[in-house]
């Protein structure tokens, strides 16, 4: 099964899923994801994050997400994100915005030295690869 589990105690787990919000769900599956790239001995050596834009958060903890899929640099990573990122700061604003903010995010990673690619496929369909 590769679904995180929470342990209480020794002998008690269970799925992540009932014990916790729905985006702090999403963002342990992302975690637990990006750790079976990294520890794992059997994975592929690529993950695909179909959008993670589309969730909720601070502009920070999505160019954390950003951040730590380029840092892995012997897998690849990418995630594709079809509209304007949903974070905190920009939600009810969304219409007013005139720049893509994950081309600025993904701006702002590789600024950080980081290899962060951004693949503008078309206006509706942006596609960040980290190799």
């Amino acid at each position: 099964k590769y679904l995180p589990v929470i342990k209480h105690g020794e002998n008690n787990e269970e799925e992540i899923r009932a014990d916790s919000s729905a985006s702090d769900f999403i963002r342990s599956i992302w975690a637990y994801y990006l750790t079976l790239l990294t520890d794992s001995k059997r994975h592929p050596g690529f993950l695909v994050m179909d959008e993670p834009c589309q969730h909720s958060m601070k502009e920070a903890s999505l160019t954390h997400l950003f951040e730590e899929c380029a840092s892995i640099t012997d897998k690849q990573t990418i995630l594709f994100c079809s509209s304007q990122p949903k974070t905190e700061e920009n939600e009810e604003e969304k219409e007013k915005l005139g720049s893509n903010l994950i081309e600025e995010l993904s701006k702002k990673v590789r600024d950080n030295g980081l290899n962060l690619k951004y693949i503008n496929i078309d206006p509706k369909a942006i596609t960040l690869l980290d190799q």
